[in-house]
């Protein structure tokens, strides 16, 4: 409990997804594959869910993805597009 109100304890901790495999991981990979991609041709969710479902061997949707991105700040692929005009 803290002084201004009740906080569920499962949200103080991780989530473990698969073994030892959490959201944070998950979040640290995104955030990586993200900053290391082809500023020209930015990766989109669909591509980003795929290469983390075949890298962690588990089933990451678009939608976490998304979910993720939105939680990192990280602009969807349409705006991290750098264009020289």
């Amino acid at each position: 409990q803290l002084p201004t109100k009740t906080v569920p304890l499962r949200h103080l901790f991780q989530h473990s997804i698969k073994g030892e495999l959490s959201s944070y991981t998950i979040k640290k990979r995104l955030l990586s594959l993200v900053e290391g991609e082809n500023k020209l041709q930015p990766l989109g969710d669909n591509t980003l869910a795929s290469l983390l479902s075949k890298e962690f061997n588990a089933n990451v949707s678009r939608r976490v993805i998304a979910k993720y991105r939105t939680e990192l700040h990280i602009p969807n692929s349409y705006h991290r597009k750098y264009t020289n005009t």
